[in-house]
């Protein structure tokens, strides 16, 4: 599909309106303290922060819905969390959304997924994470197919976004799979460091670039080992997330590369969520792979200018499409 840029975008984004994606994954809390640093600890050589701020957003697969919804199109997000407070508040604010129906499972043997980072003047300075990495028991899995199955809407693409927290397992795959493929529904994966070869044939399988050296031969050059790797698991599109390098396409037998667009970084997390998000979004409205790749790397810089996870906004995405064009 050829795009006058300039002409359509505004059209493109409209169809948006009429896409339903069921997300599911690890969805977990993201918090944030943030405060200011002035002197060091005399108990320990570790800097003392003054906090000044704290907030929360919610991250992984819900992240993911926040993307897709963020732009006009709906989500059905499943996922698990404990029977804690932390649950309570991912689904309260996952409850604010009118675009997201929200299928999320209690498990009372599980913690909420929590990622807590403290910062100061926008760097880092720790991370402490709360969470429970087992699989999930035989009867939550059986509470997941039922909630897919329950599905009332026309599903336009299923985003799996695996966070290693123990949701996605070669069980749920195949199932998963089995699914799609009855009704003719394609698959956009976001993997962690195993589980890959339960993704084959899928439409979209979007590494990042540690993931995709654990998965790949080592034995050639990055190129070919891209090439290698999408046609022996029949990708049908294979994106590698290269962190400040951008990002690298393989599909139809085409190899491009994607320099990042990054003015200033703030905060990385969140922004693959934001890639398979836009490029699910782009892709299922008939947009060519590379265009797809483009924006969703365009929106991926957004995202990182900004301080925490957030999802990408639609009116400034927009106008940094047309800006680029």
């Amino acid at each position: 599909m050829t795009v006058n840029l300039k002409i359509e975008i505004k059209s493109i984004f409209k169809q948006f309106k009429k896409k339903h994606f069921l997300v599911i994954g690890d969805i977990m809390l993201d918090k944030y303290i943030i405060g200011n640093v002035d002197r060091i600890s005399p108990e320990a050589p570790v800097p003392i922060v003054r906090i000044t701020n704290k907030f929360w957003r919610v991250g992984g697969a819900a992240n993911v819905a926040k993307n897709i919804t963020s732009l006009g199109a709906k989500a059905t997000l499943i996922g698990v969390i404990g029977d804690d407070v932390s649950g309570r508040e991912l689904i309260g604010t996952i409850g604010k959304s009118k675009s997201i129906y929200p299928k999320v499972i209690i498990d009372k043997k599980r913690k909420t997924t929590v990622k807590c980072r403290v910062l100061s003047q926008d760097q880092q300075l720790l991370r402490y994470d709360e969470e429970d990495k087992v699989n999930l028991s035989d009867k939550i899995l059986e509470k997941i197919k039922k909630e897919i199955e329950n599905i009332n809407h026309t599903i336009d693409g299923i985003i799996i976004q695996d966070y290693g927290k123990g949701l996605i397992s070669e069980n749920l795959l195949f199932w998963i799979k089995q699914f799609s493929l009855k009704k003719l529904i394609p698959i956009y994966v976001d993997p962690k460091k195993d589980l890959y070869k339960s993704y084959s044939k899928s439409r979209f399988f979007k590494p990042n670039k540690n993931e995709f050296n654990h998965f790949a031969s080592k034995d050639l050059d990055f190129k070919s080992r891209v090439i290698e790797f999408a046609i022996k698991n029949d990708f049908q599109i294979l994106l590698v997330t290269l962190g400040k390098k951008g990002m690298s396409l393989f599909f139809d037998n085409q190899f491009l590369n994607f320099p990042a667009k990054v003015k200033r970084v703030h905060d990385v997390s969140g922004a693959g969520d934001t890639v398979i998000s836009v490029f699910a979004l782009f892709d299922s409205v008939g947009l060519s792979p590379k265009t797809s790749a483009l924006f969703s790397n365009i929106a991926a810089s957004l995202v990182c200018e900004e301080v925490g996870v957030i999802p990408v906004r639609k009116s400034s995405l927009e106008k940094k499409i047309k800006e680029l064009s």
